[in-house]
């Protein structure tokens, strides 16, 4: 099935993604992440997607941004705490 607007941006976000939160995903789903985001990358819009990659994809793509979230937040918690002690 082609590839719809948002499964570009879904791709490019996990493109971006994949490299800080590979460790959250299981090996199946970083493995089907590299493979969906290099496929996209040489062949664009003429990539073609399964329903069962897309669950796939959209499930690693929701716990990469819940980890992201999670990690900025602790982030900002731990700068806070700093600038709470100086």
């Amino acid at each position: 099935m082609a590839i719809t607007a948002q499964d570009k941006t879904d791709l490019i976000r996990m493109a971006s993604l994949i490299g800080r939160q590979r460790s959250i995903l299981s090996t199946f789903e970083a493995e089907l992440v590299d493979d969906c985001v290099l496929r996209f990358r040489d062949r664009g819009d003429r990539v073609n997607l399964t329903p069962n990659e897309r669950l796939v994809l959209c499930d690693a793509l929701l716990a990469m941004e819940k980890a992201q979230a999670e990690q900025a937040q602790a982030d900002a918690d731990a700068a806070t705490a700093m600038r709470g002690a100086a």
